[in-house]
């Protein structure tokens, strides 16, 4: 609150993932996206799904992709 900052949260189910990220950071106008490996779930270590690679390809604001604990890295 001191750094006047806005937070929203948003949780989606059906196939349409990515767009409905993409529409969240136009609609609230948003400076950074923040997002964990959940939207594609994978058994490869080092892949990309397709919802992520969509995102990354699409948005024009920076990404912090936050990994769970004890899952593979993207690095």
């Amino acid at each position: 609150e001191a750094d006047n900052v806005a937070v929203h949260i948003s949780w989606t189910l059906g196939n349409a993932i990515a767009e409905n990220i993409l529409s969240a950071i136009t609609q609230y106008k948003a400076d950074l996206l923040v997002i964990t490996s959940a939207p594609d779930i994978t058994t490869k270590p080092f892949f990309i799904g397709p919802h992520t690679q969509e995102i990354l390809h699409s948005v024009r604001i920076p990404v912090l992709c936050i990994k769970r604990t004890g899952s593979p890295s993207f690095a």
